[in-house]
């Protein structure tokens, strides 16, 4: 072990920057200090990790002054302490940071100086050199306008990306590759570590590679994170279940306020594989609805309603998908629902406002006859489809009887009934010739029943 003790009486000599060089050892750490106005209250030192063995020190320097502070040290694990012997920090003029050998922040302690009579990492956490390569994006680095509910992104680490598996469900990803997010106060009040993994449930899309990235601060319900104070963000990848060590520190300032509450709906997205508005869907089993989500929100809260039956129920959940499986109020089959979503950034303490509502009709079981079918080329047939407006035929397949009366509804996206008729008969297939003039732009239900028999389509109109 190689190290340098700098001498204050000789730095307290020179009001500009010095920077002592130490040769043969590979890690010199400079400690740049700004004292105050009661600067002969401040001193330092760096000790040996989980030790009392100091191995550089100083202290009696001029008030308002800058020092670069030389302590140059083999590759290991370390601990910096500031002290201040009246008791009450340094006042907002002061301030310290570690670099490293490459000039890179270990710790950051601007705008933080009341800290008592000592400031250091809490539980003695060490510090360790040479220092890893993964950080925050730049776009976060020293940020003092983040809100409640703002991502934590790390630089994407290749190793990591690579190991994820789209299309794997989260409970078979490898938990050995991810990163690890280190959010502490230099002096000593808050420090916590949390380790996001490719099979992390983090609110995050789950067929992004980069996902692991992507920590939410707003999610952290033991030791939260601390409001209105700086705090130092340090992190690191953990590959093939090994860490490497942390990598430079960014300062952030976390203010409580939320973002503007937004609105949401059900998925109305033509051709989207979550597409859940005007739907018919079978309850007691796997089926489910899925709302648009929306960034930093931490909880769903879905609506179902029947007015004529008084039905009402609302499920809560962090994931904007919902399963149609429940043991209380259940939904009823052959019964049709208004069902609405909005959203929380706080657990569900308080919510967003209702997004527009759409329908959903609850089926029988899937064996049924043609319950919760869509039309094909084999049962029926919609066009054309998309349409610029123009009349759109429907017509029908083998399996509908030709001489029984058949409904024929149109719907908009919210479940609001457009058009309706009643055909008396079914004429060689051919039911109806639907004029589209009236109707503005988007996505339509067109729904037919005939006695059990129910099927229905998405009709686009651009």
């Amino acid at each position: 072990m190689r190290y340098m003790i700098t001498f204050p009486a000789l730095l307290a000599l020179s009001m500009a920057p010095v920077v002592q060089a130490q040769p043969g050892c590979s890690e010199e750490l400079t400690l740049t200090l700004r004292t105050d106005v009661d600067a002969s209250q401040t001193s330092w030192e760096i000790t040996l990790g989980g030790t009392s063995t100091v191995l550089c020190s100083g202290g009696g320097y001029t008030p308002n002054t800058l020092l670069n502070l030389s302590c140059c040290v083999d590759p290991g694990c370390y601990s910096l302490r500031i002290y201040d012997s009246f008791g009450d920090g340094m006042n907002a003029n002061g301030y310290y940071i570690l670099n490293d050998v490459d000039g890179e922040r270990i710790i950051d302690n601007r705008s933080n100086g009341d800290f008592g009579f000592v400031s250091t990492v809490a539980n003695n956490a060490p510090f360790c050199v040479p220092i890893g390569p993964d950080r925050l994006i730049e776009a976060l680095c020293d940020r003092s306008d983040l809100i409640y509910g703002n991502l934590l992104i790390a630089h994407p680490e290749p190793a990591v990306v690579a190991a994820y598996q789209p299309g794997v469900q989260l409970a078979l990803q490898d938990p050995g590759y991810g990163y690890q997010f280190w959010l502490f106060d230099p002096n000593g009040s808050y420090s916590r570590r949390v380790y996001i993994h490719n099979g992390s449930y983090n609110g995050w899309t789950s067929n992004d590679p980069e996902r692991a990235s992507y920590l939410n601060y707003a999610w952290l319900q033991t030791l939260p994170v601390p409001m209105e104070q700086w705090l130092n963000v340090r992190i690191r990848a953990r590959i093939a279940g090994v860490y490497r060590e942390f990598g430079p520190a960014c300062r952030i300032y976390l203010n409580p306020e939320k973002p503007p509450c937004n609105t949401t709906r059900l998925v109305d997205r033509p051709n989207d594989p979550k597409f859940s508005c005007g739907v018919t869907r079978i309850f007691g089993g796997s089926d489910r609805l899925y709302a648009f989500k929306r960034v930093s929100a931490d909880r769903y809260q879905f609506e179902f309603s029947n007015t004529g039956s008084g039905y009402l129920r609302r499920i809560s959940l962090p994931t904007s998908g919902v399963i149609l499986n429940w043991v209380t109020q259940p939904l009823v089959a052959g019964n049709t629902y208004n069902v609405r979503v909005r959203i929380s950034y706080d657990t569900g303490q308080s919510w967003c406002n209702w997004g527009p509502s759409c329908w959903v009709a609850i089926g029988t079981t899937p064996g049924d006859d043609g319950r919760e079918k869509v039309l094909t080329p084999e049962t029926g047939l919609l066009w054309p489809n998309p349409t610029d407006g123009s009349p759109v035929q429907v017509s029908l397949g083998d399996g509908w009887v030709q001489d029984m009366p058949l409904e024929l509804q149109v719907l908009a996206s919210d479940g609001r009934i457009l058009l309706q008729q009643r055909h008396s008969s079914v004429i060689d297939g051919q039911v109806a010739q639907l004029d589209m003039a009236g109707l503005a732009p988007g996505l339509y239900i067109v729904r037919l029943s005939q006695g059990e028999r129910l099927a229905q389509e998405q009709l686009l109109i651009r």
